[in-house]
């Protein structure tokens, strides 16, 4: 898209390949921004959750329902899984047949999760002077965890011409140690205003260039940030005049 900066040059916005429409093809996609507690409205229980403290940081006996849990205020990591997933020595492991709910198409979500995520408040001054913010961790762990990204592994892989046909022309491709990582953005813009980004990897590896892993991210992972920050800066590089 281009617009018109003063008399003398024109500005391009970028544009990337895949919409935010489409991103809810991918299993798992309307978890992303969810706390933990609504993951598991919606999907039950997992079978695994890897608590990414150290063993010695301490933990707290939680319940959901009447499943006990002792887990830490640290990073989750949420394993839905139809087959036998491995543990580490503080992980809870789901001594129930783990729920399926949300597996359609897949036979493994993965859901990263960052912990003591709070949530901003913004309250007009009594005297109408300015506002006041405030940012508060809810108490309950469950709450107090959001999702940051999900790693999701299909039951049957895509070819690398399938997920270009679907999405586009990938934004990035990088190496990896398996073979390509097709990477699209997905950027939420206000007037031009960056205001949030995602990024959607497809791992391509194997002599038939099949996907068989995809990944989202939201801005709570670092290079997402990190790209969401980039775009802010050159857009107000470009249109905030001094």
């Amino acid at each position: 898209m281009w617009s018109l900066l003063g008399s003398m040059s024109l500005v391009v916005t970028p544009v990337f390949a895949m919409k935010a429409g489409q991103l809810e093809t991918l299993p798992g996609s309307t978890l992303l921004d969810l706390r933990v507690d609504g993951v598991f409205q919606q999907c039950g229980l997992p079978a695994l959750i890897d608590d990414n403290a150290e063993p010695k940081m301490p933990r707290q006996q939680l319940h959901w329902g009447e499943t006990p849990m002792k887990l830490s205020k640290q990073a989750w990591t949420l394993h839905y899984s139809r087959a036998p997933v491995a543990s580490t020595p503080v992980a809870w492991r789901n001594t129930q047949p783990a729920s399926v709910d949300c597996l359609a198409g897949l036979k493994q979500l993965v859901i990263s999760t960052n912990g003591e995520a709070g949530f901003l408040n913004v309250k007009k001054r009594p005297d109408n002077n300015g506002y006041i913010t405030s940012y508060t961790v809810p108490d309950d762990l469950f709450n107090a965890h959001k999702v940051v990204g999900i790693h999701g592994h299909w039951a049957q892989g895509k070819s690398a011409s399938e997920i270009r046909a679907t999405y586009g022309k990938p934004d990035e491709i990088l190496e990896t140690a398996q073979g390509s990582r097709y990477r699209y953005w997905i950027v939420k813009r206000d007037n031009k205003l960056p205001l949030s980004v995602l990024a959607v990897d497809f791992d391509i590896s194997g002599p038939a260039h099949s996907c068989q892993k995809f990944a989202v991210y939201t801005t709570g992972t670092d290079f997402v940030q990190q790209k969401l920050d980039s775009l802010a800066d050159e857009w107000q590089r470009v249109y905030v005049i001094d």
